[in-house]
């Protein structure tokens, strides 16, 4: 019967410890970033910034398509 209730204990405490790290790892509301480029701060490479541009024109050429 101790062992059970061992059991349980363990079990609520891992479950804690998960929420715990879950609540830290994860940004609350509002916690937008602060820059705009990588995680690590470091500006967008202009190759991606090119990419970008050349697929939002591509995508405003087929939405003209359509209509």
């Amino acid at each position: 019967m101790s062992r059970g209730c061992r059991d349980h204990f363990v079990r609520v405490a891992l479950l804690l410890a998960v929420f715990g790290f879950m609540a830290i790892a994860s940004p609350g509301c509002g916690d937008a970033p602060s820059n705009q480029g990588k995680a690590d701060g470091s500006p967008i490479p202009p190759t991606l910034e090119q990419s970008n541009k050349n697929m939002e024109d591509f995508m405003k050429s087929q939405t003209a398509k359509k209509k």
